[in-house]
């Protein structure tokens, strides 16, 4: 498996609970986010074989984002 760089920028909370998660499993911080990153797309994968086409995940995810931020 190949590996890539991804730069990202993350709300200061996101960033403390990561290495606070990342300090407590004793993995770097890089290595934590990798793991997220795959256990979400792997539900997310799950998740759109779970419900087909009736429910579109993307939408549903998109609407949630906007949420958070409206209530931030």
């Amino acid at each position: 498996m190949s590996k890539k760089k991804l730069s990202i920028s993350l709300d200061a909370e996101v960033h403390k609970e990561i290495e606070l998660r990342a300090n407590r499993l004793g993995i770097a911080k890089s290595a934590f986010v990798s793991f997220a990153t795959n256990y979400f797309l792997h539900q997310l994968e799950a998740n759109e074989k779970l419900v087909g086409s009736n429910v579109n995940v993307y939408e549903l995810l998109r609407n949630n984002i906007e949420a958070q931020k409206d209530y931030k």
